[in-house]
């Protein structure tokens, strides 16, 4: 640690960061565009111009280091009068399109504008005209009126892809950003770029002309498509009656863990995670007939002692798990208990990882054995989850007058072999404790309340012990 003084304030800092990044750590606002916490430090907008001791003149706080007795300044004469003139310039082609803008509401042009500028426009000269919706990706739209070159999309592609697909072409007033001759981008984590653009030059189509930002709330949680674990954001609609007929999961956005995921994600859990949501079941069934409560408890007393298998599921939580294994490993003293989980996909160095369930770890941490180990013929079975489609094989091994029961949030396709099925919270319903793949624990609390009154798993598994333990 080292001492600096910030607008005649000392403080205690790090040694090694930025001024940018000082001030921040202290609550102190310096505007920037161009800086980004996990992209290096580029000094191209000039937004962060503070005054520093010593200096003959103004030095942009994200490319200077800290050090011992460093005396700043962010809000002098000279450093209001420097911010107001570089928002000028940037505006000087930037087209007065917030009302149309997707990224209005959280755009950081508009944002200093509101707290710096405020001012006329000098400039007489005519505005250029560009290409307004060039297609960057599947996924992406580039309005190069917008772009105020700070560089990040570029940086991104080049620093943490390590696959330069953007560049900068022409140079003065005429540049612009484009990819190498007018491809496509081809990225897994297409979609950092438009969240990282810090205005409205490229936007992402699935939001594209949605929904307004200030109509959308954060709901933080984790993404549960691999065993990364990555920190995420659900935009969902607020509390608006007009409103009612959107999905409720409207867009997904990276969180910010720097030893997780840094602050991105990938594609697929951007864009995929909504299919969660889809083919729900929320009917408890017993041979296919509607069932309350009363009954199924009749049903699970007659048939939870005689189960010899147990299919748990890696969507299971900490908690989850470890419950079901007190129930049927040490209570009922079951043997045959595995863990099943969506399959093996691919993987890079970046983020994605090959295994696509969010609690592997823990399942094997617990001793549970993969199904792969099953050997031997099923008489009656639990299931956690819509088992069947992923391991068609195992319904080989099940006996023809088997009871399987079910416990899972969607309706299989196959449901005739079902003999109970009881409907539950998905994963963004319910919260608990997960382990990634580095054995990383991380707590999640539900980000959205069920459409009917179901139950979690681990209410289920409460349920069923307290049946077992009265009898």
């Amino acid at each position: 640690m080292i001492k600096i003084k910030i607008n005649d304030k000392e403080y205690s800092v790090k040694e090694g960061l930025t001024v940018l990044q000082a001030a921040e750590e202290v609550g102190i606002e310096i505007p920037h565009f161009c800086a980004h916490e996990y992209l290096k430090p580029a000094g191209l907008c000039r937004m962060c111009l503070v005054e520093i001791k010593g200096a003959r003149k103004l030095q942009t706080s994200c490319t200077t280091p800290v050090k011992e007795g460093l005396e700043v300044w962010t809000e002098s004469e000279a450093v209001v009068k420097a911010r107001e003139e570089v928002l000028k310039l940037h505006f000087a082609n930037h087209p007065i399109d917030c009302p149309e803008c997707d990224q209005a509401g959280e755009c950081s042009l508009q944002e200093y504008y509101d707290k710096y500028g405020f001012y006329d426009n000098p400039y007489i000269i005519k505005k250029e005209k560009r290409e307004k919706d060039m297609e960057l990706s599947d996924n992406l739209i580039l309005d190069r009126e917008r772009c105020i070159l700070c560089l990040r999309c570029v940086r991104f592609t080049e620093e943490i892809l390590g696959d330069k697909q953007l560049f900068v072409y022409e140079r003065g007033n005429k540049s612009y950003i484009s990819t190498y001759k007018g491809e496509k981008i081809i990225s897994d984590y297409s979609g950092n770029i438009a969240e990282i653009c810090p205005v409205g030059a490229i936007t992402d189509k699935s939001f594209r002309f949605k929904i307004r930002s200030w109509f959308l709330e954060k709901r933080e949680t984790i993404c549960p498509l691999c065993s990364r674990g990555c920190n995420i954001y659900i935009e969902t609609p607020k509390d608006k009656p007009y409103l009612d007929n959107y999905e409720r999961l409207i867009r997904v956005k990276s969180g910010d863990n720097g030893e997780i995921n840094k602050s991105f994600i990938c594609d697929t859990g951007r864009y995929k995670l909504a299919e969660i949501e889809k083919r729900r079941n929320y009917k408890a069934i017993y041979e296919m007939q509607n069932v309350n409560w009363v009954r199924i408890k009749k049903i699970l007393l007659e048939h939870i002692v005689t189960l010899d298998t147990i299919i748990l599921s890696s969507w299971l939580s900490n908690e989850e798990i470890d419950l079901a294994l007190s129930v049927f490993r040490d209570y009922l003293n079951i043997k045959n208990i595995f863990y099943w989980g969506r399959k093996d996909g691919e993987e890079d160095n970046i983020l994605i990882r090959k295994d696509k369930n969010p609690n592997t770890t823990y399942l094997i941490e617990k001793k549970v054995k993969n199904i792969d180990s099953i050997d031997s013929r099923i008489s009656n079975l639990l299931v956690f989850g819509d088992f069947f489609e992923d391991n068609p094989s195992v319904k080989e091994m099940i006996g023809e007058n088997s009871f399987i029961m079910m416990i899972s949030p969607y309706l299989p396709r196959d449901i005739g072999k079902i003999n109970l099925l009881l409907p539950v919270t998905n994963f963004l319903e319910k919260g608990g404790n997960w382990t990634n793949y580095e054995g990383r624990g991380q707590t999640t609390k539900p980000v959205f309340n069920p459409k009917e009154e179901i139950k979690t798993e681990f209410e289920i598994l409460q349920i069923i012990d307290s049946l077992l333990r009265k009898e």
